[in-house]
């Protein structure tokens, strides 16, 4: 999903001598390092219409592009600690590897719907995201992956914290998959602990906190 780009500019000299060319090929190399962003892509700008990408022998630099109005994009690294959706339902943290990048969107269509596929064993749904962490610059790449949930939410749903339950939706294999999950009463959240992002970096994922059947 990540488009590269390439600039190819050819000189000839017509009357003028090899180094009249050689001088014209200079100025130019010079006039575009100094543009604002020099050669390649910066996080967030646009090329070609999408995502930015440079493979290395590391692994790959992604970047983020176009995605569209309601999707959420960051490069999570040491530096920066973390990324936290604007709505408060998705918090991605590293904690150990390379660096990531986090694309996030909000789920609005009720799984069941739209093509979601339907929530697994008669648990219901309490909150959905989808949600993609590709490595960014080599592996291996680990991450606490946060969802929140609000005490209206399971008011609603006549259940209590403890009985939530998270999984992510597999494409490849048609199934729901649990993972196993920290439960904090207090900040209203269910976290994955060092969860290597592998299994997400390929597409967008469906990632849903569950309640019992009612």
């Amino acid at each position: 999903m990540l488009r590269g780009h390439s600039l190819l500019v050819r000189l000839r000299a017509i009357t003028a001598g090899p180094l009249v060319g050689l001088a014209l090929g200079l100025g130019l190399v010079l006039a575009i390092s100094l543009m604002p962003g020099g050669w390649g892509p910066v996080y967030g700008q646009t090329v070609d219409g999408g995502n930015t990408n440079d493979d290395d022998d590391d692994g790959q630099d992604q970047g983020c592009g176009d995605l569209g109005d309601d999707v959420e994009c960051e490069r999570v690294d040491e530096d920066n600690g973390g990324f936290a959706s604007s709505d408060g339902v998705l918090s991605v943290r590293r904690t150990g590897g390379e660096a990531v990048v986090v694309i996030y969107e909000p789920e609005t269509d009720p799984l069941g719907t739209a093509g979601n596929p339907p929530a697994p064993g008669g648990l219901r749904e309490v909150t959905t995201a989808n949600v993609q962490v590709q490595p960014d610059g080599g592996t291996p790449n680990f991450v606490n992956l946060t969802l929140s949930y609000t005490d209206e939410e399971l008011a609603a749903l006549g259940v209590s914290e403890g009985s939530l339950r998270m999984f992510y939706y597999d494409p490849g294999l048609g199934t729901w998959v649990e993972l196993p999950i920290v439960i904090d009463q207090i900040a209203n959240t269910v976290t994955v602990v060092n969860l290597d992002v592998s299994a997400f970096a390929n597409s967008p994922h469906l990632i849903a906190l569950f309640a019992p059947p009612g």
